[in-house]
């Protein structure tokens, strides 16, 4: 029989408090001692008064609920006595009890509404599925009513469930009402979170759960509610396992009530929230632990001043923190999250699902937390004079992704925002959910940001953040204005270290950053993109200055600017030279202090390929096709004779180099001088016909000033006869080259990972980090021996040489 605890505050005189003590062992007593404490359904029949004090005794296990539902009752704290662990309110049921059904399938009769929540030998888990993991496709659509998929489901579906990865933010749940061929009906009835918003986008992903058919291996389980029925599979016996589910809505219900205390509770197995909170105030949560959850952890709404201290939330299906609307003064500190939202088809359907922390009101608080793998977003906030700071945000996105280790979303750029500070986390490991997401093939990443702010975001303050380590980015400003970036830490992120993202006219504008540290780990990453969907300039976006924009490994072309509309050019690399010279921002901004190579060679082998790579006498063995000339000169600016190429449209330098080895590197030297910069291309071809292309294509830019270049490459076949290939497309252009090596060599890649660093103090107290080696921060700064870095902060650090010392050299990409 369901225990509920109601309390009924029948006076508003404290003078009438009592202390009441209740156990598992409790009786009909007074409640007034140990002895004669009370049993947790003795306390569900009695009234309380304002001022009086609950206590549960530790290491007991109490199943049921807290209820409030008077209205005039107020003034109540709920805590533990005695010794070891915190007292428990439980919504789980073990099963005893199971009929074998179908082979290896059993099932036993719960007869609750819905089921969520079910634990096998003490974890939580998610329902059986098809397929196993990951997504099928779906390839049309019709509404939101049905999707067909690429293939047939092996089994009859009907009464099921489908679950739909909709946009990279929205994994729905529909009843499947039938199914024709590939194409499978659903309905969108709403009873777990809002299925009805969006349709499906084809080529994304979709999966089956919620009937027998998905049940094929240990732990698969699903509820038939029209039965009552608990359906699961079992391995060996049924017996050889602990298997509980959840026959609880909730394990604390307040409802209009003010005024009360939970100190040294724990809750599990609620089946949609282990508290629901709604239309209170003044409600404090201290030391008390919220586990395996069917839903949220903690939902709340319309209710002001909300109080957790020393909150720790792990094994949510949904949300952990939910505050949807109408809150104010919610406090959030030195509480964790563990595991919130990371099964999919677990959670709510619709916005707001599987985040760690989310929160809309004014005057929010979200300090000193620990983070650690979610779902979607780790914190979500909206509202006015929020502090968002010293949390430390740790793997995010791992399910749904479009989102951030901090998001906030405004939506209308009339409504603007307030005093909303982010400052001082430290956010690791934004990983994104690429799986299910078919349709978005153009961005073929995990889309997770560090701090991500969203449509229309404004008056917000982002600094001293340290941001490392993901796929996409790890700042987004996307349609934001009058929002500040100062002083953050930033490195490692896939597409670029920040992006500004404007979608329509005059969204993006005030904005100030400056300060912060965007350094790119490896050569595929940039430092800033700014991309539009608008005919817009970036000069525009606000004020950018004195920003340190640096990648180690290739420090040219580490902007992006990206004019994604009708007339725009695409993709455009360009250098902070011309990003400066262009849009007139970053004029005090500076690269990186330092250059690697990206290999060195520690040797080569055979003989030079170019049998007449210095020209001392003669061009002999060189040949030329297209528009110009060669010839050789005895004294040129060089190194004695060189090799010159008279330009007057494209031309092909032909180099024959022989047989090539696709288990071999070589390595291709050379110096050149030119009459005007021009880009050179260096690449390897067939010698005869049909002239393959053997090699990537590397783009030196030659100057006026003589200068040495080197390029490496590898093959993927052998080749019996093959040429170098130098081509220019300029015009009235004349270049010289000489000195041209082209060897096998014995090649050592340098490893990022060897030489850059991000280092991080996620404590409370000052932390020296030992150093092993010189280095340098992004402002050439140099440290060794160690560093020392204050509470909340982090330092971006690069070795001060290489392996060996770096070479004035223009890289390649190699093949």
């Amino acid at each position: 029989m369901k225990k509920v605890l109601m309390f009924f505050i029948i006076c508003i005189n404290y003078a009438n408090a009592n202390t009441y003590y209740v156990k598992a062992t409790g009786g009909n007593g007074s409640g007034l001692t140990d002895a004669d404490a009370w049993s947790f359904s003795k306390l569900s029949s009695t009234s309380l008064n304002p001022g009086d004090f609950v206590f549960f005794n530790r290491g007991d296990t109490f199943y049921g609920q807290i209820s409030s539902t008077n209205a005039n009752s107020n003034g109540v704290t709920f805590g533990a006595y005695g010794t070891g662990v915190n007292p428990l309110i439980s919504g789980f049921t073990q099963v005893n009890s199971w009929t074998q059904f179908n082979g290896n399938i059993y099932y036993t009769t719960l007869n609750v509404a819905s089921l969520n929540a079910v634990t096998l030998d003490g974890s939580i888990i998610g329902m059986g599925r098809y397929p196993k993991t990951g997504y099928l496709t779906y390839i049309s659509h019709t509404n939101n009513s049905s999707i067909t998929g690429s293939v047939s489901i092996p089994f009859n579906p009907t009464g099921g469930q489908v679950v739909i990865r909709k946009y990279r933010w929205i994994i729905d749940r529909h009843k499947i009402a039938s199914v024709n061929g590939n194409t499978i009906n659903y309905t969108t009835d709403n009873n777990y979170g809002n299925n009805n918003i969006y349709s499906p986008v084809d080529n994304n992903g979709f999966f089956i759960q919620g009937c027998l058919g998905t049940l094929t291996q240990n732990g698969d389980w699903y509820y038939d509610n029209s039965s009552g029925r608990l359906y699961m599979y079992f391995s060996d016996l049924p017996g050889n396992h602990v298997v509980k589910a959840s026959t609880q809505t909730q394990n604390l219900y307040v409802n209009y009530f003010t005024t009360l205390t939970f100190n040294n509770i724990d809750f599990e197995g609620g089946n949609l929230y282990g508290a629901y909170i709604v239309g209170t105030s003044n409600i404090t949560f201290n030391n008390c632990n919220f586990r395996q959850q069917g839903g949220d952890a903690i939902n709340i709404n319309n209710s002001q001043n909300i109080i957790f201290n020393f909150i720790n939330i792990s094994d949510a299906l949904n949300n952990g923190i939910y505050e949807a609307t109408g809150g104010n003064s919610t406090l959030v500190t030195n509480s964790a999250t563990t595991n919130i939202g990371i099964i999919a088809g677990a959670g709510k359907s619709g916005d707001g699902a599987q985040q760690a922390i989310a929160i809309t009101g004014d005057g929010t608080t979200i300090s000193n937390c620990v983070i650690k793998n979610t779902g979607y977003n780790g914190i979500n906030f909206a509202g006015n004079n929020v502090l968002i700071e010293k949390n430390l945000i740790d793997t995010f996105c791992t399910l749904k992704d479009d989102g951030g280790g901090i998001y906030t979303y405004n939506g209308t750029a009339s409504a603007p925002t307030t005093n909303r500070i982010v400052r001082n986390n430290i956010i690791l490991n934004a990983i994104g959910a690429l799986a299910g997401a078919g349709a978005y093939y153009w961005e073929n990443f995990g889309k997770a940001a560090g701090i991500y702010l969203d449509d229309y975001s404004n008056g917000t303050q982002v600094y001293n953040n340290g941001i490392a380590n993901g796929g996409w980015l790890g700042i987004f400003l996307h349609n934001g204005y009058n929002n500040q970036i100062l002083n953050n830490q930033v490195f490692n992120f896939g597409v670029a270290q920040i992006e500004l993202g404007e979608d329509f006219l005059g969204a993006i504008r005030s904005n100030l950053i400056t300060g912060n540290n965007f350094i790119s780990k490896t050569t595929s990453e940039s430092t800033l993109e700014a991309a539009m969907t608008v005919n817009e300039s970036p000069r525009l976006f606000g004020s950018l200055n004195n920003n340190e924009y640096g990648r180690p490994f290739d420090d040219s072309l580490t902007f992006d600017v990206y004019q994604n509309y009708t007339g725009g050019t695409g993709i455009n690399n360009v250098t902070l030279a011309t990003w400066q010279l262009n849009y007139k921002l970053d004029l005090n901004s500076r690269k990186s202090p330092i250059i690697y190579p990206s290999y060195y060679v520690g040797s080569v082998n055979g003989l030079n390929k170019d049998l007449n790579s210095n020209f001392d006498s003669n061009i002999s063995g060189v040949s030329l096709t297209g528009s110009g000339s060669l010839s050789y000169v005895p004294n040129s600016k060089l190194s004695g004779g060189a090799l010159q190429v008279a330009n007057s449209g494209t031309t092909y330098v032909i180099i024959p180099v022989g047989a090539l080895d696709p288990t071999k590197q070589y390595d291709l030297k050379f110096t050149a001088l030119s009459s005007q910069t021009a880009n050179l291309k260096v690449y390897l071809r067939q010698g005869s016909s049909p002239y393959t292309l053997l090699s990537t294509v590397s783009t030196e830019k030659i100057t006026t000033s003589v200068a040495q270049y080197e390029c490496l490459f590898s093959f993927p076949t052998v080749q019996a006869n093959s040429s170098l290939i130098f081509e220019s497309d300029s015009q009235n252009l004349n270049y010289w080259l000489d000195n041209i090596q082209f060897y096998d060599a014995n090649v050592t890649a340098i490893k990022p990972d060897d030489f850059m660093f991000f280092y991080y103090n996620a404590s409370t107290a000052p932390e020296s980090i030992s150093l092993s080696d010189n280095y340098i921060d992004p402002q050439n700064v140099s440290y060794s021996g160690a560093v020392v870095l204050q509470p909340f902060t982090s330092i971006i650090l690069m070795k001060q040489y290489c392996v060996q010392p770096p070479k004035p050299l223009i890289q390649s990409t190699t093949p």
